[in-house]
């Protein structure tokens, strides 16, 4: 029944990025238990969505005028630093 070796108790213990590695390491019935202790995985963090490059609401930007690829948005995920294209990268809007 078990998935992994990580008990509820620990996966508790742990910071909200490792939880979220982690989750998949829990029998059936802890994920149940984790997601009754109102925990949800945390969105995804999209850098184009707060860059000063991005054109209007469409997924586009200066970079990417007809539209962000797929690809690109990943990379950009997995690394905000990825250069962008066309002389541009992210630049996070001040607030």
């Amino acid at each position: 029944m078990t998935n992994g070796n990580l008990t509820l108790k620990e996966f508790f213990k742990l910071t909200r990025e490792e939880q979220n590695k982690r989750y998949s390491e829990l029998s059936d019935r802890d994920k149940f238990g984790a997601r009754q202790g109102d925990w949800q995985p945390s969105k995804i963090d999209i850098p184009c969505n707060t860059c000063v490059n991005r054109l209007g609401v469409k997924p586009a930007c200066n970079a990417f005028p007809n539209g962000i690829p797929d690809e690109h948005i990943n990379k950009m995920i997995k690394d905000p630093k990825y250069y962008c294209g066309n002389g541009y990268k992210f630049t996070p809007k001040k607030k």
